[in-house]
C-alpha cells in the first residue's frame, strides 16, 4: 500500500555456550533511544523457547517490556540461540503484538509480498 512504517527490531545471535539470564542480563548496545522517552522492547522470537525444544525462562518473554537503558538493552540471551525483539510503545506484555503475526509479516516481506 506504499505506507512506510518505521519499526525497530533487534536480532541477537549467540553461537557460543555462554548464556545470560534475567538475573544477570547482558547489555546489548543498540544505539541511542528513538524519540524523547526510553524505548521499550518485547521479545517476538526465541529459538530456545520451549515451543522449539528449548527450556523455560531461556529468553525475555516472561519479562514483558524491557526498557532501554541509555544505549544498552539488558537481555537474557540463551546459549546457541537467536533472540528477536521489537520496539514497542506499549507498557506491558499483554498489549504486545503476536509474535507469529510479526514473523508472518517478515516472511511475506522477504518474499516480496505485502
Amino acid at each position: 500500500n506504499g505506507t512506510q512504517i518505521n519499526e525497530r527490531m533487534i536480532v541477537v545471535v549467540n553461537d557460543g555456550d555462554c548464556q545470560w539470564d534475567a538475573a544477570s542480563p547482558y547489555g546489548v548496545g543498540v544505539g541511542q533511544p528513538w524519540g524523547d522517552a526510553p524505548n521499550g522492547f518485547v521479545e517476538v522470537f526465541n529459538s530456545q523457547s520451549t515451543e522449539f525444544g528449548g527450556w523455560p525462562g531461556s529468553g525475555n518473554a516472561e519479562r514483558g517490556v524491557i526498557t532501554q537503558q541509555g544505549d544498552q538493552l539488558p537481555l537474557a540471551i540463551p546459549k546457541l540461540g537467536v533472540v528477536v525483539l521489537k520496539m514497542t510503545a506499549e507498557t506491558n506484555k499483554e498489549t504486545a503484538r503476536d509474535a507469529n503475526a510479526i514473523l508472518a509479516e517478515l516472511s511475506a516481506a522477504a518474499l516480496g509480498g505485502e
